[in-house]
């Protein structure tokens, strides 16, 4: 007896993750290209450091709303130094050298 090379309850084949994926990276390269133009048509009306303070409180507004939306859970006291550190660096002092540098382009 030959058994069929088909079970008789098929399972549908995943989701292809590239059908949304590339869409997504997409957007997200565009998004962070456009960051560029951007800041030098702000420059013309706002210093370097009140350009890293809109952007980046516009986005913590929105990363609060997901937490809060998500019920994320906080870190652990122990590892709110570090946090903050690497926030500083990381996006503070990154961002207002981004933007100083550009006033000279």
């Amino acid at each position: 007896r030959i058994k069929a090379l088909v079970s008789p309850n098929p399972k549908p084949p995943p989701p292809n993750p590239n059908r949304t994926l590339y869409p997504l990276l997409l957007v997200m390269v565009t998004l962070w290209a456009s960051a560029f133009p951007a800041i030098s048509v702000a420059l013309k009306h706002y210093s370097p450091e009140h350009i890293a303070l809109l952007r980046y409180g516009v986005a913590s507004v929105v990363l609060a709303a997901v937490a809060v939306l998500g019920r994320w859970k906080l870190p652990a006291r122990r590892d709110w130094v570090a946090i903050i550190a690497m926030g500083f660096l990381g996006f503070t002092v990154y961002n207002i050298a981004l933007n100083k540098g550009q006033t000279h382009t």
